[in-house]
């Protein structure tokens, strides 16, 4: 398990009554005298099978723990059942992601979810979020009829560098809509497509500035509206970028392999529960072990880890969203 303490420190006021003994000054005279706590923050980062949180101690010997870090904000417990809704394109149906998902979940101790899943191939956030669009009508009725946990949702994997108004646009529609029903949301972060992929100069792009235009289109929604981002483009852009050997494209260099939607599925658990997804015994039978390992280490460090979006993308798509 893995600490960080944070530079900032929280300072909390209690009566030298309430236990902690005044920092160790009992009370005189029955008089109530006043502690100051100066809580430290250290980030407990998550491990397998143990949930990430932040650690607030105070030298008189009080602590607390909040901020767990998954997209419920609270640690999960594993003796229920989760209900799920994925919302995508062929990014999410390509080697049945939810089934995935599902074998992930139950690896690491939890009970079967149940998930239930509205895609089409090509279709975007836009249509999805409008209850007159065929698609967006399931999503409409789905809505008004289930009670899920968590929605993730994803969109048309090019919007966010050639379309970065209509990725915006449907994101935050989609956003409202599941807002009204009081379930948690999760941005399912796409990719970059394959480094050799024709359709990056068909559309103006080198790899470097699709990955990157994605993973800065999905933040800064995220960011601004307050919703968790799955990053799984983030893990793809770790793997290619430190072992490109592993094969995270179909053969068309855009939707996932069975190790590219294994990596996905590893990066929503990591970023529901709030736990490391490193030691999952299950994974897919075309990949090694081996394989599986650097999968793992790669969401934990997408999902737990800095931002990997360079700051002329931050800067530029913070603007879109702003404006």
């Amino acid at each position: 398990m893995k600490t960080k303490v944070l530079a900032g420190m929280a300072l909390t006021f209690c009566l030298a009554l309430c236990g902690c003994g005044g920092g160790g000054q009992e009370p005189q005279d029955n008089q109530d005298s006043v502690h100051v706590h100066n809580y430290r923050e250290t980030v407990i980062e998550p491990a397998h099978g143990v949930q990430g949180c932040v650690l607030h101690t105070c030298d008189c010997g009080s602590s607390y723990s909040d901020n767990y870090l998954g997209a419920s904000g609270e640690a999960l417990p594993t003796n229920r059942s989760y209900t799920f809704l994925m919302i995508g394109n062929s990014y999410t149906y390509v080697n049945d992601l939810w089934s995935m998902f599902n074998r992930v979940i139950q690896d690491e101790g939890y009970l079967d979810a149940m998930i239930d899943h509205v895609t089409e191939g090509g279709y975007d956030l836009i249509r999805f979020s409008n209850p007159t669009d065929p698609f967006g009508s399931i999503v409409e009725d789905r809505l008004n009829s289930h009670q899920y946990d968590f929605i993730f949702y994803q969109d048309q994997s090019l919007f966010p560098a050639t379309s970065p108004d209509l990725f915006i646009t449907g994101a935050k529609r989609m956003h409202d809509r599941i807002q009204k029903t009081g379930t948690r949301d999760v941005l399912y972060m796409t990719w970059g497509r394959k480094p050799t992929s024709p359709d990056l100069a068909a559309n103006n792009l080198t790899y470097e500035q699709h990955a990157q235009k994605v993973m800065a289109a999905y933040e800064a929604v995220g960011e601004k509206e307050g919703i968790p981002v799955s990053r799984v483009g983030a893990a793809f852009y770790l793997v290619n970028a430190s072992h490109p050997e592993i094969e995270l494209y179909n053969a068309d260099m855009t939707h996932p392999s069975a190790a590219g939607s294994y990596l996905a599925a590893l990066c929503h658990f990591a970023t529901v529960f709030g736990r490391s997804p490193v030691g999952c015994t299950f994974y897919p039978l075309s990949i090694t072990e081996e394989q599986a390992g650097i999968l793992q280490q790669a969401a934990h460090d997408a999902v737990f880890g800095d931002s990997l979006v360079k700051e002329e993308y931050r800067a530029e798509y913070k603007a879109l969203v702003d404006g």
